[in-house]
């Protein structure tokens, strides 16, 4: 049993040892001897912190949501900080699911809890600029959630490819992509429910789903649409870095580019996002046409990865 694994633990550290993204995580195992079952066990426990430190925020967010009287400014507060932390928290445990295992590992459930932590980050970054503090109240129980998906839900899909430069550029915009577009559907969906009530004064005046309380810390609609297109053009501008690395990954691999549906349903959300972001600038499209917008670009970009990946292997099996 001894010897088994020693052979485990030494073929593993061989591994991992050719691989220079994973040479931390290896040298970890390597010290420490966890085998594959500790591991396991391992990722199950940490999975819990990010996960539990979101639930810990999200609680006086709800408390904030409804005794908030005046609107107060979050972006540099100590609950900002406390989230960067959870986020860094969640963004090694990350690290560790994707690369513990030698090759790059993304599944349905991994790309899931990588897109919940960079809307995470956008959320923070656009902080900075406007008072969005109330979308906590959405954000974190979903990233609480999607957090323990990878170490309870089995969908590791094993690229088989090593660590190219282009590759780890190709993957981290891509994920970032998907957050910052999730983003922006979070924020047209906020701007399309303030519209709606402010045009329904008996809505406004009662304290129905915190929606008095949702307009109190919401900026003006103006503020929200400037912070919604700086995120769509965040979202555009690591979208078209995904693209691009990923021809370049091609070409550095001798591989014939091919019109897959991943292909497809990318270019198809980029070329939204390019007809959005033109008819703003010049025709100032906005309200409920950038929310059809962005939402049939976040729709593509879903169906290009994501939600193939969780019919393949969620239902499919495959």
């Amino acid at each position: 049993m001894i010897v088994r694994i020693a052979r485990v633990k030494v073929g593993h550290c061989q591994a991992l040892t050719q691989n220079p993204v994973a040479a931390a995580t290896g040298f970890f195992y390597c010290r420490c001897g966890y085998d594959r079952t500790m591991t396991t066990l391992h990722n199950s426990i940490l999975a819990w912190v990010p996960s539990l430190a979101y639930l810990a925020l999200w609680l006086p967010a709800l408390v904030e949501l409804r005794r908030t009287s005046t609107p107060r400014p979050w972006g540099r507060s100590w609950q900002a900080a406390c989230l960067f932390l959870a986020t860094a928290l969640h963004a090694a445990l990350l690290f560790e699911q994707m690369y513990g295992q030698g090759l790059p590992q993304v599944g349905f459930a991994l790309a899931l809890s990588a897109t919940a932590l960079s809307c995470l980050l956008c959320f923070l970054w656009g902080g900075l600029f406007e008072r969005i503090e109330a979308l906590r109240v959405v954000l974190l129980p979903v990233a609480a959630l999607t957090a323990l998906l990878p170490v309870y839900v089995d969908s590791r899909a094993a690229q088989g490819i090593d660590n190219a430069a282009v590759f780890v550029i190709h993957l981290g915009a891509g994920l970032l992509a998907y957050g910052a577009l999730a983003f922006a559907v979070a924020l047209a969906l906020v701007m399309a429910l303030l519209d709606w009530v402010l045009h329904r004064p008996q809505i406004e005046k009662k304290s129905y789903l915190y929606i008095k309380e949702l307009l109190l810390l919401s900026p003006p609609l103006l503020s929200l649409e400037r912070l919604l297109f700086r995120v769509i053009g965040v979202a555009f501008t690591v979208l078209s870095l995904t693209l691009l690395s990923g021809v370049i990954f091609a070409e550095t691999l001798s591989l014939t580019l091919r019109l897959d549906h991943k292909t497809l349903f990318s270019l198809l959300s980029w070329g939204i996002l390019a007809l959005l972001l033109w008819g703003h600038r010049k025709y100032g499209w906005r309200g409920r046409a950038a929310l059809a917008y962005v939402l049939a670009g976040y729709l593509m970009l879903m169906l290009a990865y994501i939600g193939t990946q969780f019919v393949l292997q969620m239902i499919l099996h495959r």
